[in-house]
Formats: C-alpha cells, sequence, structure tokens
C-alpha cells in the first residue's frame, strides 16, 4: 500500500508541475476569460 501511495503521488505532482502546458490548464484559462468577458459586458 505504501508502494502505491508513492506512485499516486508522484502522478499528481507530475499532472501539477505540467498542468500550465496542457490543455487541461488551457479549459481552465479559457472558461476564467470568457467569465470575465461577461462581466465587463454585464458593465457597459
Amino acid at each position: 500500500m505504501g508502494m502505491l501511495l508513492v506512485i499516486h503521488l508522484g502522478v499528481v505532482a507530475g499532472f501539477f508541475l505540467t498542468a500550465p502546458y496542457g490543455k487541461f490548464a488551457h479549459v481552465v484559462y479559457r472558461y476564467a476569460a470568457l467569465v470575465r468577458y461577461s462581466i465587463e459586458q454585464q458593465r457597459n
């Protein structure tokens, strides 16, 4: 069970290190940009 934990933590750490360069982060940033654009449009 300890080895499984080490493998899992390694995968999670690797994901967080590579997330800014992957498509997952692009989805998050795109969604945030759309929300910001919507808020700006409502103010005008």
